[in-house]
């Protein structure tokens, strides 16, 4: 009988490797085998959505040294196309930045809006 690769922590329901000794999320202890028969994997594993963690610290400084100058350079850029450039050239310029400008902003606030609103729950 081939054993199963995954188990489930009985604390947070995070899918573990089966050879860990505790949970990846939570550090709770896994034991090997299931309380009841109804809680044992077999064949197909459940799809669940993982729980949530903060993009680690590294990472959200690294989006920060990307997106802000961005956000701070995509006005300065759309107002220098609307100034100095004409015609469709121009126009499609200037809504691209602007568009481009959006991008970024929103990348920056999904990745930190956790940081500045831990009392809320994330989407």
């Amino acid at each position: 009988m081939k054993r199963n690769r995954y188990v489930t922590c009985a604390t947070c329901s995070a899918m573990n490797p089966s050879f860990e000794a505790t949970c990846d999320q939570c550090g709770a202890p896994i034991s090997d085998i299931p309380t009841d028969e109804s809680s044992r994997v077999t064949g197909v594993v459940a799809k669940r959505t993982p729980p949530y963690r903060l993009p680690r610290k590294v990472t959200l400084l690294g989006i920060w040294v990307i997106a802000l100058p961005n956000v701070i350079a995509g006005p300065a850029f759309a107002f220098m196309v609307f100034k100095y450039m004409g015609g469709l050239a121009g126009f499609i310029m200037f809504w691209g930045g602007l568009g481009l400008w959006c991008l970024w902003l929103f990348i920056l606030y999904r990745f930190t809006r956790n940081y500045f609103f831990r009392g809320q729950r994330p989407d």
